[in-house]
């Protein structure tokens, strides 16, 4: 009976292991193709350390053991561009979670003040005051300044903290406030910037009708020369797809919206 076990265990850990082959060489092939219409080019591999090469940005610094695949890259009209598969992993031992995402980053030649979006998981409505229910269902009011912006599946919001954003260890570990006067909700995402003349720039040129049509997208983060989009990775091949599409269309808004200045030829990026 104990040998019966021991081989059907063995048998379902190898139909497991055959079954994430399969899957694994579907994604490859389907993001070879994607890079052959894109012309970019496809390794499986980070062979470049896309952890380091990003860890400005704020979703690239969380939790730990990091690990990178099937990066798509080359270079387009706004920049050099990257779209690679991600996950790290969340607390230890038997509370042990992970996360995986798309992540699409591109190298602008121009510096845009930063600033950073993230999905609600539902839209906090734009009045001054949110009703609550109290304990016996009658509904209450709360300020503005204490609602509170529960996180989007596969991700959470961002902390609205006077004069900063959250820093990465707060990340991941708990619900997250809405304070007037640091950040605004446009389009189911809470937008925080760090100039106060940035929100107002980018939705005079359309921010709200771009976060509205960036289907799937939960992240969206500006930093520097890096312009960002993620969304929880899973199979559908048009997730990628979008989000090379989407992170082109947002470097040309920001060249609408943000007075920017030129860098140096040599000090640009050059190739990944």
């Amino acid at each position: 009976m104990q040998s019966f076990l021991f081989i059907l265990g063995i048998a379902t850990l190898a139909a497991i292991a055959a079954v994430m082959s399969i899957a694994r060489r579907r994604e490859s092939r389907i993001l070879r193709e994607l890079a052959g219409r894109q012309r970019l080019n496809f390794t499986a591999e980070d062979l470049i350390d896309l952890h380091e090469r990003y860890y400005r940005l704020h979703l690239v610094r969380q939790g730990h053991n990091h690990f990178a695949w099937n990066l798509l890259y080359g270079t387009t009209d706004e920049g050099l561009v990257s779209l690679f598969c991600y996950r790290y992993d969340l607390g230890f031992g038997v509370d042990q979670t992970h996360r995986s995402w798309w992540i699409a980053v591109l190298e602008t030649p121009r510096c845009y003040p930063s600033w950073r979006a993230e999905r609600i998981a539902e839209p906090i409505p734009p009045a001054d005051q949110t009703p609550l229910l109290d304990k016996e269902g009658v509904g209450e009011v709360q300020p503005q300044s204490d609602r509170v912006a529960h996180p989007a599946a596969g991700g959470v919001g961002v902390a609205m903290i006077e004069g900063a954003m959250s820093s990465p260890d707060e990340y991941d570990h708990r619900e997250v406030q809405s304070r007037s006067g640091n950040g605004e909700c446009i389009a189911s995402f809470i937008v925080q910037a760090d100039r106060h003349d940035t929100i107002d720039r980018l939705q005079h040129v359309g921010l709200e009708e771009y976060l509205k049509e960036a289907a799937g997208v939960t992240h969206v983060e500006v930093c520097g020369h890096l312009v960002s989009l993620a969304a929880p990775r899973d199979d559908a091949p048009q997730v990628p797809l979008g989000l090379l599409a989407a992170v082109r269309r947002l470097a040309r808004l920001l060249n609408d919206a943000v007075p920017v200045r030129s860098t140096p030829a040599s000090a640009r990026p050059t190739h990944l």
